[in-house]
């Protein structure tokens, strides 16, 4: 029988195939005594069955509703202790989730699930009631457990802003430094390393934090690029000229016709002068076309520096067209402006903040996929 049908806890631990070379055999026989390790404890001891009754899981993101978070918030403020565990996600490496376990004096206890890139708008009120939220989580008299330094596995989710040393109130939720995960850096700021327990320190628990992080946020305000406007007020109406009609009784006697025209010898009327306006040449115009030139090229330049200021990226299937891309940007309704690839990514250009924290909530992580693809592909089609 091969080695591959062999579970690993009755693998021989001293024979490993002889195929593998030697960081391969490492891990080989490394995975087989830590099977060992962990049938030896499944026969020695129970496995541990905690009753549905003693905890309850609450996720919490744009679609919790209200009533949901003030339960929460009632049982936070009789409760002082509290543990906590982080896991970003496999594709961006970004920090994702944030669960937070109660620990009450009696059962129940609650199981928080913060899902941050699908938490609502900061200025909602289910925003304000998770501000609330980690108000009381984060009291200075509180006792906060963490596999790690509870500093270190949260700072993916605090900004570097210097306006974060803003007193700390729930009417701030306006502010707009915070970054993709709506999580304001003064909700950490009670958490202090000398204050916290660990519940391990063997380094086969530890998480790996450095796959932890956020996208870098620019605090520098930009002027948003618009289109020159016309003001229709100062354009010139053209000239109507009317052809008056010719009264033939009012011809003097002294006309005579020629050719069935009328011809007058001797004419005393006054010649009404036209006044024409100059038109003023614009100002671009005393540019030569080189300078033109040469100035469009720069503005262009600034123009696509500036491009994908504010963008969100996306995982891809290569066979998506930018058509389709587009066509479903439009159908989720995505503020873009524009769109490329980037290797194995989508980057998508928004138009300000705004429209970028609206796009992470609307737009899913898995919407370019393989399965995306040809569902969109029928639908386009019919």
């Amino acid at each position: 029988m091969s080695d591959k049908f062999v579970p690993y806890h009755l693998r021989d631990i001293h024979n490993p195939p002889a195929h593998l070379d030697a960081t391969q055999k490492s891990n080989w026989i490394r995975t087989a005594q830590k099977a060992k390790k962990n049938y030896q404890h499944q026969q020695q001891y129970p496995a541990f069955n905690l009753p549905t009754s003693s905890y309850e899981v609450v996720y919490v993101n744009k679609s919790t509703t209200s009533e949901a978070l003030q339960k929460l918030i009632d049982h936070v403020r009789h409760c002082h202790e509290f543990s906590f565990d982080t896991e970003g996600d496999r594709s961006s490496k970004q920090l994702a989730l944030i669960q937070i376990q109660t620990i009450p004096r009696q059962l129940p206890c609650f199981v928080i699930l913060f899902e941050l890139l699908h938490l609502p708008l900061h200025d909602t009120l289910i925003f304000v009631k998770i501000r609330q939220l980690f108000h009381l989580i984060f009291q200075s008299n509180n006792k906060l457990y963490s596999w790690g330094p509870l500093r270190v596995e949260l700072s993916p989710a605090a900004s570097t802003s210097p306006s974060s040393t803003s007193s700390l109130s729930s009417s701030h939720h306006d502010n707009n430094d915070i970054i993709n995960t709506n999580i304001n850096p003064q909700f950490f700021k009670n958490v202090i390393d000398n204050d916290l327990e660990f519940i391990s320190e063997d380094s086969d628990d530890d998480i790996a934090i450095n796959q932890c992080r956020t996208m870098p946020v620019n605090n520098a305000l930009y002027e948003q690029i618009s289109d020159d406007e016309i003001d229709f007020n100062h354009l010139v109406k053209p000239n109507e000229f009317g052809c008056a009609p010719v009264n033939n009784d009012a011809l003097n006697n002294n006309e005579f016709v020629v050719n069935n025209h009328y011809m007058v010898d001797d004419v005393n009327e006054k010649e009404e002068k036209t006044t024409t306006k100059t038109k003023t040449p614009r100002k671009h115009q005393h540019r030569s076309l080189q300078a033109r030139h040469r100035r469009n090229h720069q503005r262009n330049t600034i123009l696509k520096k500036y491009r994908y200021h504010y963008s969100i990226k996306r995982k891809w299937y290569p066979r998506f067209t930018m058509f389709m891309v587009r066509q479903i940007l439009r159908l989720y309704r995505v503020n873009y402006k524009h769109v490329r690839n980037d290797g194995d990514e989508l980057l998508i250009g928004l138009k300000d903040r705004l429209s970028r924290d609206r796009a992470h909530h609307q737009l899913p992580w898995s919407i370019f996929n393989r399965h995306s693809y040809f569902y969109y592909r029928d639908v386009f089609r019919r």
